[in-house]
């Protein structure tokens, strides 16, 4: 099996995190965490039910590489994954309960490497805001809450050798 990409192996990694939080566990069930990377993913619900908020949903967005210059020896990755809540209603109280288990499971992490050493050096919550009446892509079917935020890392790997041919 090949080794698995820089961006999987974040995306994964927050995954892992969150579902590993005990206090996220308690305000949204594993069954309403959308985990794009699983094989069984196919698209998004058409519409939210009852049992089906809070949501949370990780996507992929912008990223950036920067190879190894002349003098360096690693190369850096930065991805940035947003995490999209999705509450049942207009209830402030748990959406701000959720946010703020998000944002202690990724820091008991690991206040630099997110509990990768070596691999992450850094990360960071960017970009939150917070919608009262959803986005359209999101509301799906009512108003309710939905914020979202984008995590960047920084991942750096070895500087990249050209295979031997001999």
């Amino acid at each position: 099996m090949p080794e698995i990409d820089p961006f999987t192996r974040g995306y994964q990694q927050i995954w892992q995190i969150l579902n590993e939080w005990v206090p996220l566990n308690a305000l949204v069930k594993v069954g309403n965490r959308v985990d794009m990377s699983l094989d069984d993913f196919k698209k998004f619900k058409d519409e939210l039910g009852f049992g089906d908020a809070p949501e949370l949903v990780l996507l992929q967005d912008a990223w950036a590489y920067q190879p190894a210059g002349r003098n360096s020896m690693i190369r850096e990755v930065t991805p940035v994954y947003p995490l999209v809540i999705t509450m049942q209603d207009l209830r402030l109280v748990p959406l701000n309960q959720i946010k703020w288990e998000v944002c202690q499971a990724l820091t008991a992490a690991g206040l630099d490497d997110l509990g990768m050493p070596g691999f992450c050096r850094n990360w960071e919550i960017t970009n939150a805001k917070d919608d009262p009446f959803g986005g359209e892509m999101w509301k799906r079917g009512t108003i309710r809450w939905l914020s979202a935020a984008s995590i960047r890392l920084e991942l750096y790997l070895p500087r990249y050798s050209p295979p031997d041919e001999t």
